[in-house]
């Protein structure tokens, strides 16, 4: 888990692993796979989270 330092806390962005919540069984079973990983950048608007399959 990415944690904010003084070092970090100016980055544009920073990587992160998500974590998905679900009662569905299918998609449980294919979400909780260590295959995720995501980009958190700020925007003006925001805040933009991708969420990329490194496996896919």
């Amino acid at each position: 888990m990415t944690r904010f330092t003084a070092a970090n806390k100016a980055d544009p962005y920073f990587n992160a692993c998500p974590r998905f919540i679900t009662d569905s069984p299918l998609l449980g079973e294919y979400l909780c796979q260590g295959r995720f990983r995501s980009e958190v950048q700020g925007r003006d608007w925001g805040v933009e989270i991708r969420i990329i399959d490194v496996l896919g």
